[in-house]
């Protein structure tokens, strides 16, 4: 690869509370046979020693650009690291995950024969703490290498199946789309996914490249009513922003639905009955005039009422 075919690659780094797992995350970047990046890290009001890791490795001469903040959330974290960033290209790393040592190369080598992508990624693993695989993050035979034909529709028929550890953006179409939204507290970045998707060409590779570790801790680790509300809040946007195909319609509003319904169901269980009702009403709109999803919504009405007598 020439010097004019390696692109600068920002890697965004948000950290709260990450003393366990900071160390190895950062070395699995200092180990990128790749070394055309730099990194930007945001510490989110750590209380622990975050900050005296990321010191040492500035001390060591690290490229870092380091900035600390009160704790805003991690969609307010990658707002800021964006603000930081100097490059076209910004990858995004965890704290508590890890990246192969070739990840950045084979990446970079996409980038530079695709320079109009808005999002490239590839597949990854989940572990645990003592190394086991979990899963992989997507089945072998899911996607092949290369651009990929409906990204956008699939962000819904699929699901969020862009692993944010593995996933290298277009700063330009980044700051077009309006960057992270930080009014999403879980889910800024499949946000961000659907927005770059709708627009800009997205590219899989079908290597393992990065490592997601999977542990008690995470807040995505526990279905919140706070979690619901977003991705209710967000589907209810989609909804009303794009102009979708009626099979990518049904599917959206059949992922509305469900999330609709598990929020009725926090509701009944919080005796929260002025909102559960409304709820119905929304499982209503979210329905696509079908019988059989108004059967559907007749079923969870008469289930959930049903547990309300024995509250």
């Amino acid at each position: 690869m020439s010097d004019l075919d390696r692109p600068a690659i920002d890697v965004v780094m948000c950290c709260y509370n990450s003393q366990k797992y900071l160390s190895e995350a950062i070395d699995s970047v200092l180990d990128q046979t790749y070394n055309n990046w730099h990194l930007v890290i945001i510490n989110d009001g750590s209380t622990d020693a975050t900050e005296q890791i990321i010191k040492s490795y500035i001390s060591s001469g690290v490229p870092i650009t380091y900035h600390k903040q009160k704790n805003q959330g991690f969609a307010s974290a990658r707002q800021q690291a964006l603000g930081l960033s100097n490059n076209d290209w910004i990858a995004l790393l965890d704290h508590d995950d890890i990246w192969y040592p070739n990840k950045l190369e084979i990446q970079a080598q996409t980038i530079a024969k695709h320079k109009d992508l808005g999002i490239l990624f590839s597949n990854s693993e989940q572990f645990v703490d003592d190394g086991t695989l979990v899963r992989l993050t997507l089945q072998p035979d899911t996607y092949s290498t290369g651009l990929m034909e409906n990204a956008f529709d699939e962000l819904f028929s699929y699901g969020c199946y862009i692993d944010s550890i593995t996933a290298v953006l277009n700063k330009n179409a980044l700051i077009e789309i309006g960057g992270f939204d930080n009014s999403y507290e879980y889910i800024a970045d499949y946000d961000v996914f659907i927005k770059l998707a709708s627009r800009y060409k997205v590219y899989f590779e079908h290597q393992l490249l990065a490592r997601w570790r999977i542990h008690s801790n995470q807040a995505t680790q526990t279905m919140t009513p706070r979690i619901i509300e977003e991705h209710v809040r967000l589907f209810e946007w989609v909804l009303r922003t794009f102009s979708l195909n009626q099979r990518t319609e049904i599917e959206v509003k059949r992922l509305l639905f469900q999330w609709l319904n598990d929020q009725s169901a926090l509701y009944i269980e919080n005796r929260n009955f002025s909102k559960f009702f409304s709820s119905i009403t929304n499982l209503i709109k979210a329905s696509s005039q079908q019988p059989s999803n108004y059967l559907r919504i007749g079923r969870i009405l008469a289930t959930w009422l049903k547990k309300l007598v024995i509250v």
